[in-house]
Order: structure tokens, then sequence, then C-alpha cells
């Protein structure tokens, strides 16, 4: 008795909540019954979903004749079911912070070893294995409607890593997605030409005419998290690693980003990713270190913030992996695809002991 009474004020406040007439008390108490059970939590996100059908079926559906309107305006009932569309998501979102698991761990301007790649995926907290997360309806974002998860956006950059070694491998100088390049001894296989874009949104690039533009967030509600890496460049350096006569290898990387303003409250985190490959033959390889370095950023698009980082080569690695790297945390992490990230001036550079160097590239 006492969950219907429970359930009865939750569809009650929510239904309020979503008509804009809810009290600053009746917010407060359905914030706590939000905050305090996940099956309240899964009660009123069936009840926006609800709404946001109810209100797109009788004014979304029959729109008038294409001829009879003026062009370059949209009708009158298309305005209406997208204002509707927009303040049931903007509710969505004005309760989602309060209920939502807060990640207060949020990584500061640090540098780490990781394991290889395949035992660094990541499993959201809650569910048993990855496949019933994917199975989840946590994962399908109000704001970017696409089914994402972390594990995915690793095993995406995983993939676009080994193309890009399968590129350099096979020594396929015409191959889509990339600037096949020399330098030196070193081979490199440079992804940065197809993200290239001018000034954007306010924001000017550090140096020359184009700067490089991340694509939109991945969203994941459930865990919080926004998240877009991209693999940027991926060095063959078999070749430059013969001749080092035992000295220890290096790679410094530096590079700059930048945000563009947004409704987000706080800068977003941007990483720079050292990874090392050996080819095992065929489509295997086998991943042996992989260093990552991230730094919180501000919301200033006059200001870039610089980072670098410096990675020891193993001794028996073939290929070098550089990826870039931007994520949102917390309640902020629903608003992250308001602001676009950039990054300009990325260097690398091979160093073998004190003296001998290659680039920077």
């Amino acid at each position: 008795m006492n969950f219907d009474l429970k359930e009865d004020e939750i569809l009650r406040l929510s239904s309020k909540l979503l008509d804009g007439v809810i009290s600053d008390e009746e917010h407060l108490r359905l914030n706590d019954l939000l905050t305090n059970s996940r099956s309240n939590r899964q009660l009123y996100l069936e009840v926006v979903r609800m709404e946001s059908l109810l209100h797109w079926e009788p004014s979304c559906m029959d729109l008038p004749e294409p001829k009879e309107i003026p062009p370059n305006l949209f009708p009158f009932p298309l305005i209406t079911c997208l204002g509707t569309i927009a303040a049931t998501i903007v509710a969505m979102v004005g309760v989602w912070w309060a209920f939502l698991p807060s990640l207060n761990n949020k990584p500061q301007l640090a540098e780490s070893k990781a394991l290889p790649f395949s035992d660094q995926l990541y499993e959201p907290a809650g569910f048993d294995n990855a496949l019933e997360f994917l199975n989840s309806p946590a994962v399908v974002s109000p704001i970017n409607p696409k089914a994402f998860n972390t594990l995915n956006a690793r095993k995406s950059v995983h993939d676009q890593a080994l193309k890009a070694i399968e590129v350099l491998r096979s020594d396929d100088r015409s191959a889509e997605g990339g600037v096949f390049e020399f330098h030196g001894l070193v081979k490199r296989w440079n992804r940065t030409p197809i993200f290239s874009i001018p000034s954007e949104k306010g924001v000017l690039p550090s140096s020359g005419s184009v700067m490089f533009g991340f694509d939109k967030m991945l969203i994941n509600v459930e865990s919080q998290i926004a998240h877009v890496e991209e693999t940027v460049q991926v060095l063959d350096v078999r070749e430059a690693l013969k001749n080092t006569n035992g000295a220890k290898a290096r790679i410094f990387a530096a590079v700059k980003f930048n945000q563009s303003f947004g409704e987000t409250q706080e800068g977003a985190e941007f990483g720079l990713t050292f990874q090392a490959f050996k080819d095992e033959g065929g489509s295997s390889n086998q991943a042996l270190a992989r260093v990552e370095k991230n730094l919180p950023s501000d919301r200033d698009p006059s200001t870039w913030n610089e980072i670098s980082s410096e990675f020891e080569i193993p001794a028996d690695a073939e290929y070098i992996v550089v990826s870039l790297s931007a994520k949102k945390y917390g309640p902020d992490s629903l608003l992250a695809n308001t602001s676009s990230y950039y990054s300009d001036d990325l260097e690398l550079s091979l160093l073998f002991g004190d003296q001998s160097v290659i680039g920077p590239i």
C-alpha cells in the first residue's frame, strides 16, 4: 500500500514538473523520492517518455501540406511539438542531477600507466556484465539518442588503431582515412587532416588557419559520462628502433586543447594517450603498454590549454598509437554537446638516448 501511495505521488509530481507548475516544496519532495530509489527513477523516466509520446502524436503527425508553407519556415504544429520535446528534455535534465550517481573522483592533471587495451575496457557499475549493460534502456541518451557505453568507444578507438597499423604494414599509400607520410626512418599514418576545420563557434586556431575538431561526444546517462576519443597518429618505428644501439627510445608529445561556450558549468577533461603495439602477424597485434595523461580545462574559448607527455617505448614495440580524447563527468555530461571541443599544435618527437632525435613531426 505504501508503494502504491509513493507511485501515485511520483506520477502526480512528475506531471506537475512537466507542466511547469510544480512548487519548490514539491520539487524537493520529488528529488528525495528519486534519490532514494532506483525503481522510482525508472518510473519517472517512463512518465517522461510517455508524456513526450502523448504530446508528439496529436501535434506532430498531421502537418500542413508543404506547398502552403513559406520557404524557410516551419509549420506551427511542428514548432509546437519541437518545443514540447525540448521542454521534456529540459525537465529530465533538471531533475537528473539529483538522483544519478555522482562521480566525485574526477581525474586531475596526472599521468597513469595503464594495462594493455583489452584489459582496460570499462564496465559500468550496476550490471553483471557488458552484455547486460548493452541491452539496458539506460544506454539510450535523450540528448544523443544512440546506444553508447565506454566499452564500445574504447573498442572503436582500438579498431581505428588496428586499421592504421594494417595500412602501415601493407605500405598502402592509397588508403583512405588518413595521409601516409615519411619522417626519416619513421613511417606515419596521419589522421589529423580529416578532422581539420577553420575557426568555429568563437574558437580560433592556436596557430595557422585550421585546428582539430572533435566529433560529438557520446553520452552514457546512467554513468554520467560523456566521451569522445580519436586515434590521430600511428607511427611505424620498426626501422628507427633498429638503430638505437641499445639506447632507450622515448616519444614526446605536446598538444593544446580548447572548447566553445555552452550550457555546461565546467571545462572538459582532455586526454593524450600513447599505446605501443607489437605486430603478431595477420590481423593480430599485441598491446604492450599504454600511458594516458589528462588535463582539466577552463571554459574560456580565447585560451588554449596545453598538455605534454613522454612515453618510454618498449624494446619490442613496432607501432606507436597516439590518440586524443575529451570527457565530461557528472550532471554536466548531459549537456556536453552544447559545447564543441578542439585541439591544435600536436607535435611528436622520437628521442634515442640523450642526443638522437627524430622530429618534431
